[in-house]
């Protein structure tokens, strides 16, 4: 692993010194950005010189007289423009109030995938002013598998505003069949503010105001869903992958843009209220007074497609809804793992099912439009007390 880690900083190295000034950090634990003996460039120090537009920041973890790494930090508190390159294991950047970090294109790296450029995170990034990100790729890396004790995470605090650009974008990257999913944690305001749109494969720990201008932010690796969701006209917010646990009615979701789930892993927990879900595999209890609008998706687990159940509670309410866009799959709504309607719970069919798994109803079905389909392994049972009212 530490030869495919050196092979990959020193690709970036060779890149970027074709592209600008490359410096590294040599501050130690702790130090300031912009006190340029904190830098060297080229192994030389340059004493007048720190990091700037055109140039690239290297920024790996300090260590002790026996070479293990140290908690390393360091402090933007100026307004800089600049490439970043590389933050290390165990290291935090530390962008103060008065501090702002645009992030100009880094190395632009060919490594088979088609990504033009982008920026390997292992560490971490503190934003208490402005952090503003182009259109590029983060390549989030699992510290813990190159030895340093901290996993690395984006945090913006309250004081803090994140500005995304038309095309970035975060992805684990894979070594040895590892991936490791970040976690942006805020307090303050995530704004995508320009382009058609930005991707992030990223836990979103959310607190604070998230907000869409132009495009789709697309979080891809679940969220909290605290705070609040705000996309403007023309705009968009996803959560189109990773878990998502819910419990009641949404209520954060603000136009008059959208903001919605799709092709997320949704548990529900005795969920009261209306949810819509697009595309999504679901599972867990609709309680009492809940209602699932289903627009096509499945009841399954994301890693064992014969598991999850989905529980219809007396009171509750399952409608079954087409797709809002046909692709390949043959019905708009599926059941790999289990569908239990308990007594005084209620499906309504509006849509094609297919069944794999098992479907049980002991309350009322109405199959009120499409069909239903099943393979040799499904068990349908319509136990006693229950209706099943075919209306087609």
């Amino acid at each position: 692993m530490t030869r495919y880690r050196l092979s990959f900083l020193l690709l970036l190295l060779c890149h970027a010194a074709l592209h600008g000034e490359y410096y590294s950090w040599v501050g130690g634990a702790s130090g300031s950005w912009e006190n340029s003996a904190n830098w060297i460039s080229g192994g030389t120090p340059q004493h007048g010189g720190i990091p700037g537009h055109g140039d690239y920041a290297n920024i790996p973890p300090a260590t002790n007289q026996q070479g293990h790494p140290l908690l390393t930090t360091v402090i933007l508190s100026s307004a800089v423009s600049t490439g970043l390159s590389y933050i290390g294991g165990d290291t935090t950047l530390l962008i103060t109030g008065s501090g702002t970090l645009t992030l100009e294109q880094p190395a632009t790296v060919s490594d088979g995938y088609g990504y033009a450029s982008y920026i390997a995170l292992y560490g971490s990034i503190a934003n208490y002013g402005h952090l503003n990100i182009p259109g590029f790729v983060f390549y989030n890396l699992n510290a813990q598998l190159y030895g340093y004790n901290n996993l690395g995470s984006i945090t913006n605090y309250g004081s803090g505003l994140i500005d995304i650009q038309d095309g970035a974008s975060m992805i684990p990257y894979w070594n040895y069949g590892v991936g490791y999913i970040y976690t942006i944690h805020n307090y303050g305001i995530i704004r995508e503010s320009g382009g058609l749109g930005a991707s992030f494969d990223a836990y979103l720990d959310n607190h604070g105001t998230v907000q869409s201008q132009s495009g789709t932010l697309r979080w891809r690796s679940g969220s909290n869903l605290g705070g609040t969701f705000q996309a403007d006209a023309g705009a968009g917010i996803e959560f189109s992958g990773g878990t998502i646990t819910l419990t009641s009615t949404i209520t954060n979701f603000n136009g008059p843009g959208t903001v919605w789930i799709t092709t997320a892993e949704v548990v529900l927990n005795n969920f009261v209220g209306t949810l819509d879900l697009y595309g999504s595999l679901v599972r867990g209890t609709i309680a009492n007074g809940g209602v699932l609008n289903f627009h096509g998706g499945s009841v399954r687990e994301r890693d064992n497609p014969t598991a999850g159940v989905l529980q219809v509670s007396a009171g509750a309410v399952l409608n079954l809804m087409q797709r809002l866009v046909w692709d390949f799959q043959n019905y708009d709504c599926g059941v790999n793992g289990t569908l239990s309607v308990l007594a005084g719970g209620k499906v309504n069919q509006n849509a094609s099912l297919s069944i794999s798994g098992t479907l049980t109803n002991a309350g009322i079905y109405n199959l009120l439009e499409g069909s239903i389909g099943s393979s040799s392994d499904a068990s349908i049972t319509n136990a006693v007390g229950g209706l099943f009212d075919i209306r087609c």
